[in-house]
């Protein structure tokens, strides 16, 4: 009888610690999640400013994706756009105030797209023009925006025949919660990335 309650014993740790092997093998951890993602960050980090001037300004934080999530996130369109698309950004403003945005970026919108060149995250099509000087979007309180991107250098992209590069790209956006702040006090978001092949 102690031989057979010993057996068992020794099964039930057995089996124990099988279980928790196969669970770490899985990824799955004791008091968070597993990571399914199947993607990395970066060493490209996305670095997070929150605007000092305005409290209300919400802390921005960066997901294995490498998007950031908190009261104002991007999303794009697709996973996988082709040299002469569109690239289609939604910035979704959850926060519960306004948010400012210069007008100066890729394609003279709102959105700054980047390319990662050698590690690296580089400009894609920044506003070089003169004209229009930088002017200033707002997105309201509980509601989205949808920005369509064209490879634009200045003028018409269509007529000019201009496209994006191949490789991984992201979205950025800029933000102050208050008209009064420096842009450069900005808190910065970032969408998950997406590929131009």
């Amino acid at each position: 009888m102690e031989k057979q309650r010993r057996r068992s014993r020794h099964y039930v740790l057995a089996f124990g610690c099988a279980l928790v092997i196969l669970l770490a093998g899985c990824g799955v951890t004791t008091g968070g999640s597993a990571d399914t993602s199947g993607t990395s960050s970066t060493t490209a980090n996305p670095a997070t400013a929150t605007a000092s001037a305005s409290a209300s300004a919400a802390t921005a934080t960066a997901t294995a994706s490498g998007a950031t999530s908190g009261a104002v996130t991007l999303s794009v369109g697709a996973g996988q756009y082709s040299a002469s698309d569109r690239v289609v950004v939604t910035i979704r403003n959850g926060g519960d105030t306004s948010i400012f945005v210069q007008q100066h970026n890729t394609s003279c919108s709102l959105i700054l797209l980047e390319r990662l060149v050698n590690g690296a995250w580089q400009q894609v099509y920044p506003c070089n023009d003169g004209f229009p000087h930088p002017t200033v979007g707002e997105v309201a309180a509980g509601s989205a925006k949808v920005v369509q991107l064209v490879p634009l250098v200045s003028g018409n992209a269509e007529a000019t025949g201009s496209q994006w590069q191949a490789g991984t790209y992201r979205a950025a956006l800029s933000y102050v919660t208050s008209q009064t702040t420096s842009f450069s006090q900005g808190t910065v978001v970032y969408s998950s990335t997406f590929a131009v092949a």
